[in-house]
């Protein structure tokens, strides 16, 4: 796998968020490797740059966030990224994370929990049964296809609802893709980490 740029991560996020959201970071980082150890959370070539790939990347997403009170949706969140991040950063946010993987839907509760938030809620569920709950934000990092994804997220969508994807190299060819089969608005941020991953912020979804 290839290094990420030689850059002090933890100190970049140290120096963007506010005191207590770093100290929940700092429990969200200890309390994620811990479980690591006996669930595969993240993969173990990750732990040594964990700040970079985990942490700052899920927080990457902030700036593209509407302002004000939101409900944000983290699909397939599997180790709480980009969800419990954002949520430690936006304390106006509710932010729900849905995860098929009840030893994975355990962690994010215990993180949850020991982090102190209060804007968080866990569902154990899978994204094939999610019933209608509109959402102002759905976001998901490497879980499916961006078709796939759009398909997901019909329940939880209104009319104004954005879609904040973080993808790798291929993001290109899956905006092809899904076009196939939606319309919408798309705009695309490369990754500050490099390496030819993108954030996709997608509005106005519609089905052709």
């Amino acid at each position: 796998m290839t290094p990420l740029p030689h850059r002090d991560y933890k100190k970049i996020v140290d120096e963007n968020v506010s005191r207590e959201t770093f100290s929940q970071l700092e429990i969200y980082v200890a309390t994620l490797l811990k479980w690591n150890k006996s669930i595969r959370l993240i993969a173990d070539s990750t732990e040594a740059d964990i700040w970079g790939r985990h942490i700052f990347d899920g927080l990457q997403g902030l700036e593209y966030l509407p302002k004000g009170e939101i409900k944000i949706s983290d699909m397939g969140s599997g180790g709480g990224v980009p969800g419990l991040p954002m949520a430690a950063a936006r304390p106006d946010a509710m932010v729900t994370l849905i995860e098929s993987d009840q030893r994975k839907c355990t962690f994010l509760e215990v993180a949850a929990r020991e982090m102190g938030l209060k804007n968080l809620v866990v569902k154990c569920q899978r994204l094939e049964s999610l019933g209608a709950n509109p959402q102002d934000v759905i976001t998901a990092r490497a879980l499916a296809s961006l078709k796939n994804l759009i398909d997901f997220s019909a329940p939880l969508r209104h009319t104004e609802t954005v879609l904040l994807f973080h993808k790798g190299k291929r993001h290109t060819e899956e905006v092809v893709e899904a076009r196939q089969a939606y319309e919408f608005n798309e705009e695309i941020f490369p990754s500050a980490l490099g390496e030819g991953g993108a954030l996709l912020r997608l509005t106005q979804i519609k089905m052709k």
